[in-house]
């Protein structure tokens, strides 16, 4: 079973806007878009970690 948790951020006022409109264009939640972009941003990351840690083990 999934469970969602609840966080909360502080954003400046421009980018609040930015997120907004985009929110806006794709037919979602700035929370939604928040989400997604956090989903992407660690996957990203784990992608990244994972090529580094073979490279360091390729070097021994």
């Amino acid at each position: 079973m999934s469970v969602a948790k609840k966080l909360f951020t502080t954003v400046p006022d421009a980018l609040a806007e930015k997120l907004q409109i985009r929110a806006e264009r794709e037919g979602r939640t700035v929370s939604s878009l928040l989400s997604y972009f956090a989903e992407r941003m660690m996957e990203d990351w784990e992608d990244t970690r994972a090529t580094k840690e073979q490279q360091l083990k390729e070097k021994k």
